[in-house]
C-alpha cells in the first residue's frame, strides 16, 4: 500500500525533536551505569507547526481526517531531522495532538506532534562523521571530486601526451 504524502512542509522554526530511545542504561551500585543498545530504529517525537491560509488549512484538516483516518494510518512528510535538507519520513499523527492554536483573519496556526520513523543511515554517513572528526569542517576541500580528476585526465592530460 502506497502511503499518502502531506504536501505541506512545517515551518522551519517550529521544530522540536526528541530522538527515539535506542539505548537502555542500568544504574550500578558504586560505579558508572552500563549502557547497551536496546531498540534499533526507535521512533522520534517531533512537534511541528504550520502557518496556513484558508485553502491550506482545509487541505491539512482533510488530509488528517480522511487520508490518515484521524492519525490511525501512517503518511509521508518532508522534514529536516537527520540531514540538513528536507528528507521524506514515514510518520503518524500522535492521537489528540493536532491543534488549531490560533486563528486571525484568514491565517491559521496549527501544531501537531508526530511519531517519526528514522531514515536508514548509510556507510556514507559513518564515513562523513569519521572524516569530519579527523579533518574538521573543510575536509571536502582536501579531496577533489573524482569527476574533476577524470575530466582533467580525459581533457588535459591524455590530449597533451598525444600532441
Amino acid at each position: 500500500m502506497a502511503l499518502n504524502k502531506l504536501k505541506l512542509t512545517p515551518d522551519n522554526s517550529s521544530y522540536s525533536v526528541t530522538d527515539g530511545k535506542e539505548v537502555v542504561a542500568t544504574q550500578l551500585d558504586g560505579g558508572a551505569a552500563r549502557y547497551r543498545r536496546d531498540i534499533l530504529g526507535a521512533t522520534s517525537a517531533v512537534v511541528v507547526s504550520w502557518i496556513l491560509g484558508t485553502q491550506d488549512y482545509k487541505y491539512l484538516r482533510a488530509f488528517y481526517k480522511a487520508l490518515t483516518s484521524s492519525g490511525a494510518t501512517p503518511f509521508l512528510i518532508d522534514l529536516i531531522l537527520d540531514k540538513p535538507e528536507l528528507t521524506e519520513h514515514k510518520a503518524y499523527f500522535v492521537p489528540g495532538s493536532v491543534q488549531l492554536t490560533a486563528q486571525k483573519g484568514l491565517t491559521y496556526w496549527v501544531s501537531a506532534q508526530l511519531e517519526v520513523y528514522p531514515i536508514e543511515m548509510t556507510e556514507d554517513d559513518a564515513a562523513f562523521a569519521a572524516l569530519y572528526g579527523e579533518l574538521g569542517e573543510n575536509w571536502e576541500t582536501l579531496f577533489p571530486p573524482i569527476e574533476d580528476e577524470f575530466n582533467t585526465l580525459i581533457n588535459i592530460s591524455i590530449p597533451g601526451v598525444l600532441v
